[in-house]
C-alpha cells in the first residue's frame, strides 16, 4: 500500500490546490529573503526549491506582480529610507 504525504485526518486536495498551495508557500518564503537577504535571485530560487530561476521568476511576477528585483528594490528596508535613530 503506498503511504499518502497527508494522513486521514487532512483532507486530500485535487493535484490543481496542492500546486497552488505550494507556489505560495515558495513565495511566501522567498518574499523575506529578498526584503532582508543579500542572496541574489538565483540563490533564492535554489533555496525555496526550484532549480530553475527563469521559471522561479516567472511564478513570482505572476503571483505578486513584480518581478522578484522589483520586489526587492521595492521593500527592501535600505531603499533610500534610513530608519530613525533615537
Amino acid at each position: 500500500m503506498r503511504e499518502h504525504w497527508c494522513d486521514a485526518s487532512t483532507p486530500r486536495l485535487s493535484k490543481r490546490r496542492s500546486l497552488t498551495y505550494l507556489q505560495h508557500l515558495l513565495i511566501d518564503t522567498a518574499r523575506p529573503l529578498l526584503e532582508l537577504g543579500d542572496l541574489t535571485v538565483q540563490q533564492i530560487a535554489d533555496q525555496v526549491g526550484y532549480g530553475d530561476t527563469s521559471s522561479f521568476a516567472r511564478l513570482f511576477r505572476e503571483r505578486v506582480g513584480l518581478s522578484p528585483g522589483a520586489y526587492r528594490r521595492r521593500f527592501r528596508p535600505e531603499n533610500g529610507i534610513e530608519p530613525s535613530s533615537k
